[in-house]
């Protein structure tokens, strides 16, 4: 059955095809019977630059499982973001009125309001961008090794963050969550060590 449901959205970043790498455009996301995966049906997405033709494409194709895993990885990889703002209470104050959270502190201070599995902080606007999103807080797998390739570029502007075409990223880690049986018969386990997070937790951040 054809299911006809796409959705297009804008994409900024570049993407390689089997001539090299492209600049991107859109993604063009769909449900319906798959070109290549042996599959009744599938999630279709399409990396594109419309500028350059139809063949300037990266496809991919996955099962409506393996895609909402991979919506999930993605939500989980983003911990918080930054909005700057000359008066960052304030509009603290808005967003938790609108969103219906109250407004706590993070561990400098600056205003924050918890989500389900990320956060929002509310900073001092001080690049002259204006009001706005400001940076983004992503889990990082090796920070090491993202910080000594940002450095090689110039593009490492802190201890813990980096500047990508304008946008600030800060890297941050997360420990796995241990299992239930473990989580009770190893309390000494969860003692926080000097520099170390609770496990669960975020730390950097």
């Amino acid at each position: 059955m054809c299911t006809s449901i796409v959705e297009i959205v804008e994409a900024a970043g570049a993407g390689k095809t089997g001539d090299g790498w492209i600049e991107l455009t859109h993604s063009v996301v769909s449900y319906d019977h798959p070109h290549h995966a042996v599959l009744e049906e599938a999630i279709t997405i399409d990396f594109v630059n419309r500028a350059l033709g139809p063949g300037a494409r990266v496809a991919v194709e996955l099962t409506l499982e393996s895609a909402k895993e991979l919506s999930a990885a993605l939500a989980r990889a983003i911990a918080a973001a930054e909005i700057q703002s000359p008066d960052p209470g304030k509009l603290a104050e808005r967003w938790s009125q609108i969103l219906e959270l109250p407004v706590g502190r993070d561990p400098a201070g600056n205003a924050s309001i918890k989500l389900d599995n990320a956060s929002i902080r509310f900073v001092p606007e001080k690049d002259g961008r204006g009001e706005g999103l400001g940076g983004l807080a992503v889990v990082a797998v090796d920070r090491a090794r993202l910080f000594a390739a940002a450095k090689k570029r110039g593009k490492r502007t802190g201890d813990n963050e980096v500047m990508i075409c304008g946008m600030r990223f800060r890297a941050v880690w997360r420990l796995a969550v241990p299992s239930p049986v473990r989580h009770a018969a190893c309390e000494n386990d969860r003692k926080p060590r000097a520099g170390h997070p609770l496990p669960g937790g975020r730390g950097d951040i």
